[in-house]
């Protein structure tokens, strides 16, 4: 235990720089008060799940947000460092936006979105708050058959009419995933990055961003996109220009209509929660052509679930990918859609009530930092004493989850605090260990 109270230390040393000595005493007082506290994560949640270690007036905690003056690009980076270091080789990368459900007035940046979690093909949901551009990077952790999406930065994306009241630039979701790609192979470059992103993130202008920059991308491409061969060599004397794409594939549509039996192949690749499942897919590769920019090759792959009939096309800017690597890396995709259900339900992210701007673009950053953090603490611990899963009579877990990482630091943390609130040493030494046990744990398992 010893150990692992070194470790968290040293996790929350590292962004030291970040701030002067008094707001580094208050960030990391914040931190602690932010995983003991149940339910709802404001800052006055905070100070007093935090108790005796928030010694300093309340009103400092609250300009900690709004007045204190951090980078959070250094923060993006030194966040990033630590991430990367656990992952060895290939970093696959996971880009997607999220509502964070707000309302009031007076909050900065709020408006109108479509939620995707509770929208359908058919239906569509709109709901207030802000959204938030979030990469995180995929990580195999030990105690898990799945991946892990740990996220390193998230930018808001606003509406364009609000932007134009304020003279600010609009930016698209896919200009902020560019800023934020950019900035982490800026920073790392010497790493191989894979970006995995869903259908917002399938552009011709965004593959081709990608590819000038050295990353490749992994995405959905719409079943009634046009492909094109390659052109046919300019025959020497021939006035004009060189023809930029050949003749029109069929679209995936058509393939799919058109394709026998025996033109599928067919095996086993891993699925969601890190089973395998039996697919069938067909593969290619073409010119994916828009006007007024340059084509781009890419690897097409069509996967249909023999037990549903549904397909799908997906493709990669990496034209040697096998078609197993490209699906078993679209699937990555849905473990960043799990840490945003999670960040909800445990770490409180939709319950933030600041509004002014400074306040607002920090919070869930923060948040979402902070579930990495937990994660990265977690696996650490069970290097040495790997926890069991948290269930119970009428639900049996099978794997460790986010809920069992963040018990565990509670019971580390409610161990200091209650040693710092009583302090006199033999009122400690006259409590039943077992009793101490049991209190912290049932303190860990509260909200």
């Amino acid at each position: 235990m010893k150990s692992s109270n070194c470790y968290l230390g040293n996790l929350l040393a590292q962004f030291s720089l970040l701030f002067t000595k008094p707001t580094f005493i208050t960030f990391v007082t914040l931190v602690k008060g932010a995983i003991l506290a149940p339910g709802y994560r404001t800052t006055t949640g905070m100070i007093r799940a935090a108790g005796g270690l928030a010694e300093k007036h309340y009103t400092t905690y609250h300009r900690f947000w709004s007045e204190a003056r951090w980078n959070h690009w250094l923060a993006f980076r030194l966040l990033a460092k630590l991430v990367l270091a656990i992952v060895p080789g290939e970093v696959k990368l996971l880009v997607d936006d999220t509502v964070v459900r707000r309302w009031g007035r007076k909050v900065w940046g709020r408006g109108r979105h479509r939620d995707p979690v509770l929208s359908s093909r058919g239906y569509t949901v709109i709901c207030s708050g802000h959204r938030w551009v979030t990469l995180a990077v995929a990580v195999k952790l030990p105690f898990t058959s799945r991946y892990w999406a740990l996220p390193v930065g998230a930018l808001l994306h606003r509406r364009k009419a609000l932007c134009e009241k304020t003279n600010d630039r609009h930016r698209k979701p896919e200009e902020l995933a560019k800023i934020l790609v950019y900035k982490l192979l800026r920073y790392f470059p010497e790493r191989r990055f894979v970006l995995i992103g869903d259908g917002g993130y399938r552009s011709a202008d965004f593959a081709l961003w990608c590819e000038k920059v050295g990353c490749e991308l992994v995405s959905r491409i719409n079943r009634n996109g046009v492909l094109y061969d390659d052109p046919k060599p300019h025959p020497p004397g021939r006035a004009g220009r060189p023809r930029k794409k050949g003749e029109v594939q069929p679209n995936f549509k058509e393939r799919v209509l058109a394709a026998k039996p025996r033109d599928w192949q067919q095996g086993q690749v891993v699925w969601y929660q890190g089973v395998k499942k039996t697919v069938k897919w067909l593969s290619g590769t073409g010119l994916r052509y828009k006007v007024g920019l340059p084509t781009i090759r890419i690897r097409w792959v069509i996967v249909l679930d023999p037990e549903t009939g549904e397909w799908d096309p997906f493709y990669s800017t990496r034209i040697d990918r096998s078609a197993v690597s490209i699906i078993e890396s679209y699937v990555l995709r849905w473990s960043l859609e799990v840490t945003f259900q999670e960040a909800r339900e445990h770490l409180g992210l939709e319950s933030a009530r600041n509004w002014a701007k400074m306040s607002v673009t920090r919070t869930v950053p923060c948040l979402l930092g902070l579930f990495t953090l937990i994660s990265l603490y977690f696996r650490r611990l069970c290097q040495t004493a790997p926890p069991k899963p948290r269930g119970a009579d009428w639900y049996q877990k099978q794997e460790l989850t986010f809920s069992d990482a963040l018990i565990a630091i509670r019971k580390n943390l409610w161990g200091r605090l209650i040693i710092h609130e009583v302090g006199d040493p033999h009122v400690l030494g006259k409590t039943p260990p077992k009793f101490l046990e049991f209190v912290t744990d049932r303190l860990s398992a509260t909200g």
